[in-house]
């Protein structure tokens, strides 16, 4: 059998757009045998065309080996499908806090329980509930497409799952500094809020948006008819905002930080 060239399979994957596989798939796309199969793969990887990210699955990096490298949001939006960059990441991405996260964070709809090391990040992949996977679109970083969420989605993914985007006190901050540079639609933020499903979401957002001097009274109608905590990480506390029924259980020194909010 004539030796398959690099070239062509390379090509051939990037055209099908299988840009992580398994030796199975290999094997399936260019219908050879198992023994050919890692003879090709280590060709691929002696060339550094491919590197083997978890074990027995590839990813192509063909001969742009440097942008992909650099382009961890690409890579990670590829390993995992569907996915898309959000929480901490998509917060510092649009400028809504300067905390630079250690861990790229994207929602998806699978689980993965395991963390993806990866020489330039380690990707944190979120589950959803199918019907929150949406507020997404198409961005080009270095001329490869990223999945990043909509500025809006951002926020509103990070009050679903506060301890994947700094906890509830830096999601306030960059809720405020959105709403400041206007930065995001208050419809669209509350729309999204309402179609996650989560009461105990609404109650906090309305709370903060309502102390940021918004209008937010639609989101009432979706508020738990019990208190919740403003912080989910921290103890109750004995103060209270009926309106929203929240428990407001911040410390001394969080409540003198933001005194014009709370």
């Amino acid at each position: 059998m004539a030796i398959i060239p690099l070239n062509y399979i390379i090509r051939t994957l990037v055209e099908k757009d299988i840009i992580y596989f398994t030796p199975n798939l290999l094997g399936s796309v260019f219908k050879i045998s198992k023994n050919k199969v890692y003879d090709i793969l280590a060709r691929l990887k002696e060339k550094e065309l491919i590197m083997e990210i978890e074990k027995g699955k590839y990813f192509v990096l063909g001969f742009n080996k440097a942008k992909i490298l650099a382009n961890p949001w690409y890579v990670a939006c590829k390993i995992f499908i569907p996915s898309y960059v959000s929480f901490w990441t998509a917060l510092n991405h649009y400028g809504f806090t300067e905390q630079v996260p250690r861990m790229v964070f994207l929602a998806t709809t699978r689980r993965k329980r395991k963390e993806i090391k990866f020489p330039s990040g380690t990707f944190k992949y979120v589950k959803l509930s199918p019907y929150k996977f949406f507020g997404y679109q198409q961005i080009f970083i270095t001329d490869l497409p990223v999945l990043m969420a909509e500025p809006e989605k951002t926020i509103i993914d990070s009050f679903d799952q506060p301890r994947y985007a700094g906890g509830i006190i830096e999601i306030a901050k960059c809720l405020e500094t959105a709403i400041l540079d206007k930065a995001i639609s208050n419809k669209r933020l509350i729309d999204y809020a309402i179609r996650m499903k989560n009461k105990s979401l609404c109650s906090r957002l309305g709370f903060l948006m309502e102390r940021m001097g918004k209008k937010v009274d639609r989101l009432r109608k979706y508020i738990p008819k019990s208190y919740v905590l403003l912080d989910p990480d921290k103890s109750k506390s004995k103060k209270y905002n009926k309106k929203w029924l929240i428990n407001i259980n911040l410390t001394e020194k969080e409540l003198a930080e933001w005194k014009e909010i709370w």
